[in-house]
């Protein structure tokens, strides 16, 4: 049963951008509020603070697995009745971990909570897509990408201060309650938007086919290489976010509020390499800034990696250089999701699901690479995977401009 909301929030509103940003932005708040927890999560639950950053990985399956459920299910049943079950299974997940006694329950409790938060990134663009076109999406989507990446600056700083004002137990309560209230909103005012149901009897769109879409993908390696350079981008990033309490908290000694105040420096230069790459479209070509954004950003994380090799790694000059590298990320994404998206026409939507899983998944990987050797290798972990991962990302471009590349003439 589909009952009407209450009262509707209108798609031409700025509510309706801000209801969309924190969909968005459920899963980066989720990960970034609990960073400075790490340690205490640990003592309560008899670990170390490796195994419980592990469950930032557990987090990224969830999450990297469900959209590719939610994305078919929301166009057969309806984007309402499938965001409504997505944040469920968020609410459900944070009350878990609130009151999650061992680390294997706790994990256990952040899968389900990924899963619920994956509901939200994947539905938050259907929502945009189904009352808008053209132009109107991208300036839509360009706004709900600044609130999601608002999210992480404020994130670390709010799980400080719940941590110093109370428990660790607070910051998965206010998830909890978060996801009630979301979930309320939802239910209250969200309208169907989905076409199918939206479309009348006789002019509901054909079903496309699921196979024929990533077939159709795959006959395009210029795509997947966008794919994997955003993947593996993204990979290096996550390196960072993971790695990033052990080794300024836990291995440097930064403290909780000035790591927040950190955290939320390299999350602003993300905003601003967003920004200068939108406002750049007309000028720079997007392989490009691409190419100059993974060359800066190898070259910063063999830096880090030649200063943790030679024991000088410091807090005041390991920072600057996790900034210069989440530059670089925020500067290569948007030209690597163009690039990979454009070509691709009326398959652009499960090209979008494809490159979501994919760099869930690399990202997740990279979250389990630092929490497993962190503790055997240490701050190696987090600037060895970030060097490696930027490397990769480099050969594939190179590889992919050299498949692009014209053959010679008379061959």
């Amino acid at each position: 049963m589909n009952l009407r909301p209450r009262f509707r929030i209108s798609p031409h509103s700025f509510y309706f951008i801000l209801f969309c940003g924190a969909l968005a932005a459920l899963a980066s708040l989720s990960i970034d509020v609990g960073l400075p927890a790490f340690g205490a999560v640990a003592r309560d639950m008899n670990t170390d603070a490796a195994r419980v950053a592990l469950s930032l990985s557990i987090f990224f399956v969830g999450f990297a697995a469900a959209p590719l459920v939610y994305g078919p299910l929301s166009d057969r049943l309806g984007r309402r009745p499938v965001l409504l079950a997505g944040l469920v299974i968020y609410t459900l997940g944070g009350a878990g971990c609130t009151f999650s006694s061992t680390i294997d329950t706790f994990l256990a409790w952040r899968l389900l909570q990924g899963a619920g938060a994956g509901a939200g990134a994947v539905l938050s663009m259907s929502l945009v897509r189904d009352h808008f076109e053209g132009v109107k999406v991208r300036t839509l989507l360009s706004n709900i990408a600044i609130i999601r990446v608002i999210a992480p600056m404020v994130a670390p700083s709010v799980g400080a201060f719940l941590l110093e004002v109370a428990h660790w137990r607070a910051i998965y309560a206010m998830m909890m309650i978060g996801g009630v209230l979301v979930l309320g909103i939802v239910w209250l005012g969200l309208e169907e938007s989905a076409p199918r149901l939206r479309a009348g009897a006789g002019q509901r769109p054909a079903s496309v086919s699921v196979l024929g879409a990533y077939a159709a993908l795959l006959r395009k390696p210029v795509c997947v290489a966008y794919m994997l350079i955003c993947g593996l981008g993204f990979g290096s990033h996550f390196a960072y976010v993971t790695g990033s309490s052990l080794v300024l908290m836990e291995a440097l000694g930064v403290p909780p509020q000035a790591f927040g105040l950190l955290f939320g420096a390299a999350a602003a230069c993300i905003m601003l390499a967003s920004y200068l790459s939108g406002r750049l479209a007309g000028y720079v070509p997007g392989d490009r800034l691409i190419k100059i954004g993974l060359g800066v950003a190898l070259v910063s994380a063999l830096v880090m990696l030649a200063l943790t090799l030679t024991h000088w790694v410091r807090a005041w000059n390991l920072a600057p250089l996790f900034m210069v590298n989440a530059f670089c990320y925020g500067l290569i994404t948007p030209s690597t999701q163009q690039g990979a998206l454009q070509p691709l026409g009326n398959i652009a939507g499960s090209a979008a699901a494809v490159m979501n899983a994919l760099m869930m998944g690399i990202g997740a990987f990279s979250s389990w690479l630092v929490s497993d050797f962190f503790a055997r290798v240490g701050v190696l972990a987090v600037t060895g995977c970030m060097a490696v991962f930027c490397a990769l990302a480099l050969l594939v471009f190179v590889l992919m401009t050299r498949l692009r590349a014209p053959a010679p003439a008379g061959t």
